[in-house]
C-alpha cells in the first residue's frame, strides 16, 4: 500500500495507521472474501453443504428482531 501514514507515540513507536477510504474499502473487501473462503473450507471439512456468505448474513439479519 502506498501513501500509508503512521501514528506514533512519544517514543516513535507506530501505534496506528491512516489509510485512504479507497485503501480501507479494499481491505474490507479482501477480508470479506477471505471469510467466504474460510467458511467454504470449514463447511467442506465438516462435509456440509457450502453456502454463499452474503446469503447467510442476510438470513441472520432477517432473523433478528
Amino acid at each position: 500500500m502506498s501513501n500509508v501514514q503512521y501514528i506514533t507515540n512519544a517514543e516513535g513507536q507506530k501505534t496506528g495507521v491512516v489509510l485512504s477510504m479507497k485503501q480501507y474499502q479494499k481491505l474490507l473487501d479482501e477480508l470479506e472474501e477471505l471469510a467466504e473462503v474460510k467458511a467454504y473450507d470449514e463447511a467442506k471439512r465438516r462435509g456440509g453443504k457450502a453456502r454463499n456468505f452474503r446469503e447467510v448474513l442476510k438470513e441472520i439479519e432477517e432473523s433478528q428482531p
